[in-house]
């Protein structure tokens, strides 16, 4: 029997004052949450197990002994209170037992770790996780009787298409047979070679779609260019992740007997990227044309301006030139204009009504006379600067070499 909730919440909080060594009339702080401390080892907390997470596991190993072990008292909840329903679709009734409700409110949560082999066929259609793909109710509508069992599908050990037919779409049916190998009918925890097939193409399928990768089966094609990039990218992240946690999940259910389900190794990896993006080993440069996807798992990034350091140096006109320095003196008011912006104008077909005029003149003239434009740095140009300076302090409009000193 499960005792109430304010019973393990009591027992909780003596542990907790045994913890902080509070005594009889003599509290003490609890400078940490009781949650925190119950955290594994390796996420800050004790270890401590929660008194709710350890019935929680006693009720879902309770439904599982009552699934997988055939006991009279499993053939009499099953006949008091299942019927000919199969237990995974059994309805919540009124005047039943302590235990068995216990055991209804954590049928969904337990149902979703257990796998069937199909053997001689007396599991459920509908409802028992005998498919890999999920289970036959949920991918589609229940045609007939619900309590249907899979033998009924079966004869002389392949699967009769004919009665597929009559209760599932035909692509699901086809889905069903390509399940099979030879004369044998194969369940997910019967091949875990053929379990983490059917896995492994969800799992590439859902992050090739979000990533939008054509053909993701072709691992190549998860490069964001030509070759794998020097700085890394999330893309390519993605397919490394997968084929570690597929392979993890494979060692999960041979050794651990652990079920092989597609929703579950991605969520692992969503988990990972989250882990590391909340971090900071993600950053922008690495999430480069999927924003979006970063956005979708609230992962946010304050876009920083890069500083670029180069060279630059003033050229001298050739023979027979000479230079027009448009960008103003830095004195008396000069006038500074983003010359590489001028020039995108002057190099544009169309330009805005304010500017038509002028520019359709400059136009004219870069066409009809000899001259050239070009943009410079505005380090560069330190020099002519200097010049345009001294010409507004000497009052002079033109400057003789004699004139200028320095």
């Amino acid at each position: 029997m499960q005792p109430p909730g304010t019973v393990l919440q009591r027992f909780e909080m003596l542990c907790a004052k045994f913890i902080w060594g509070a005594k009889e009339g003599n509290k003490k702080i609890h400078w940490v949450a009781w949650k925190k401390i119950c955290l594994p080892v390796s996420e800050g907390g004790l270890g401590i197990r929660r008194l709710k997470d350890s019935m929680t596991a006693f009720s879902i190993k309770l439904w599982f002994r009552f699934r997988s072990v055939e006991s009279q008292w499993g053939s009499f909840l099953v006949k008091r209170y299942c019927k000919f329903d199969p237990p995974a679709a059994v309805r919540l009734m009124q005047n039943i037992s302590p235990t068995w409700r216990r055991m209804m409110n954590i049928r969904n949560k337990a149902e979703q770790e257990i796998g069937w082999r199909i053997g001689d066929g007396q599991i459920s259609f509908w409802f028992d996780s005998w498919f890999p793909d999920g289970i036959i109710s949920s991918l589609a509508p229940i045609q007939g009787h619900q309590s249907r069992l899979v033998d009924w599908f079966v004869g002389d050990r392949k699967w009769n298409l004919a009665r597929l037919l009559l209760v599932v779409p035909p692509d699901l049916a086809h889905r069903i047979l390509d399940n099979s190998d030879g004369c044998q009918v194969v369940g997910p925890s019967c091949s875990s070679h053929l379990s983490l097939f059917f896995a492994g193409v969800g799992v590439w399928n859902f992050f090739g779609c979000h990533f939008r990768v054509q053909n993701f089966h072709f691992f190549a094609n998860w490069m964001v260019s030509n070759g794998w990039s020097r700085n890394g990218h999330i893309r390519e992240l993605i397919s490394f992740l997968i084929i570690w946690f597929l392979w993890k999940a494979r060692n999960d259910h041979k050794h651990k007997g652990i079920r092989i389900h597609s929703a579950r190794i991605i969520q692992h990896i969503l988990d990972f990227i989250l882990s590391i993006g909340r971090s900071g080993l993600l950053r922008a440069i690495h999430w480069g044309g999927f924003e979006d996807v970063a956005t979708s798992m609230e992962l946010s990034y304050t876009l920083s301006r890069t500083t670029y350091i180069r060279t630059v140096r003033w050229l001298a006109p050739n023979f027979g030139f000479f230079r027009l320095n448009t960008y103003g003196c830095s004195k008396f008011g000069g006038e500074s204009v983003d010359s590489l912006a001028a020039l995108a104008i002057l190099d544009a077909d169309f330009s805005s009504w304010e500017l038509m005029g002028i520019v359709t003149k400059i136009q004219s003239i870069l066409k009809t006379s000899l001259v050239r434009k070009s943009h410079i740095f505005r380090k560069a140009n330190g020099a002519a600067d200097e010049l345009d300076n001294l010409g507004v302090v000497s009052g002079s409009a033109i400057l003789h070499p004699a004139d200028i000193v320095g």
